[in-house]
């Protein structure tokens, strides 16, 4: 999902922050299932911060881009519930 990356850009981070969320997505993936659930948030807080931004802003950068994770995670499990609910209708429905 890209949304973890976009988001800490509508909440005002930097191309650091962006970055840091990236890095933060990716090193996160080898830590499941909290690593990739607060990676994001972590990358664009460390990475504000390394760009000297203050903490505020900073902590927002990184509450973006876990609102990103979490309205992407929403996205893909509603998605997957509508393709799985299609699927079983179409398998159950009696051929006539």
């Amino acid at each position: 999902s890209i949304l973890p990356i976009y988001m800490p850009r509508s909440f005002g981070a930097s191309g650091w922050g962006v970055t840091g969320a990236s890095a933060g997505l990716l090193i996160g993936l080898f830590f499941p299932p909290l690593g990739f659930i607060i990676g994001a948030l972590i990358g664009a807080f460390l990475f504000e911060l390394i760009r000297q931004r203050g903490l505020v802003d900073a902590l927002i950068a990184g509450l973006g881009s876990f609102i990103g994770f979490a309205i992407g995670t929403v996205v893909k499990v509603a998605l997957a519930g509508a393709i799985t609910g299609w699927l079983l209708f179409k398998a159950l429905l009696p051929l006539t």
